[in-house]
């Protein structure tokens, strides 16, 4: 594993300053040591958790697919929320209050979620439209 970079021009310290040069859509920093790709080591860093939380209750699209519905548990993002996700984390989403639904994508307020890779097509169908 490479170290992380210390001079990323996305790192500031403030979860609504990490932006895209391209579209300035707020986004995690990929150089952070947290980025993993699983969100395993995501839901032990405040920061995630705080930036998700953020965007979240933000009103502003946030889309998540495979078992990142993992860390929108821990910002306690999913309660009376309808989601999919891989099957693995089905029962942590519906004993954290969610609705669970094995559909390609759900779309529930500003949440837009995905079960798997196979499901790239439509979920990148569902963001673009919120763009």
């Amino acid at each position: 594993m490479r170290p992380a970079r210390t001079s990323s021009p996305l790192r500031s310290g403030r979860a609504d300053q990490m932006r895209s040069p391209l579209t300035n859509v707020p986004l995690l920093d990929p150089t952070s040591r947290t980025h993993q790709p699983s969100p395993s080591g995501s839901i032990t860093d405040d920061r995630v958790v705080a930036f998700v939380r953020e965007m979240g209750e933000s009103g502003k699209p946030l889309a998540f697919i495979c078992h990142a519905g993992s860390l929108l548990i821990e910002a306690d993002l999913v309660r009376g929320r309808r989601v999919t996700s891989w099957p693995s984390i089905r029962t942590d989403l519906i004993n954290a209050g969610a609705e669970w639904v094995d559909a390609e994508v759900v779309e529930d307020g500003n949440l837009i979620s995905s079960r798997r890779p196979d499901d790239l097509a439509a979920f990148g169908e569902a963001i673009l439209r919120r763009l």
